[in-house]
């Protein structure tokens, strides 16, 4: 069983993500990692974000992400959220935890 770097962030501006359509919560999705110069693709299962404010994230590529990140609990970064929901757009992120886990997308779990 392949096992990956899965790592839980917690929003930081939970009222921006009031937007977010409940309908969504709880389907896969696509999201972007931004940097200053590169964007990693990310997959989660976001929850009902006016309910919760954290969720899983898997970043698909993250062998190379790790190798030129360094990235531990309490760092913040930016998260595109634009293909799940356009009207959210970027928002901050925390890490509070990164775990060794199944991959989210079924598909790597083959």
């Amino acid at each position: 069983m392949k096992l990956k770097n899965i790592y839980t962030v917690r929003l930081i501006n939970v009222e921006a993500v009031s937007a977010f359509s409940k309908e969504k919560a709880g389907k896969p999705t696509w999201l972007c990692v931004l940097q200053k110069d590169v964007q990693w693709s990310a997959y989660a299962v976001l929850p009902d974000l006016t309910e919760v404010d954290r969720f899983d994230l898997d970043i698909i590529f993250d062998d190379d992400f790790r190798s030129t990140n360094s990235l531990n609990a309490g760092d913040v970064f930016d998260i595109d959220f634009s293909i799940a929901d356009e009207r959210i757009g970027i928002q901050k992120v925390e890490v509070i935890g990164i775990r060794k886990d199944r991959p989210l997308n079924h598909l790597e779990n083959r």
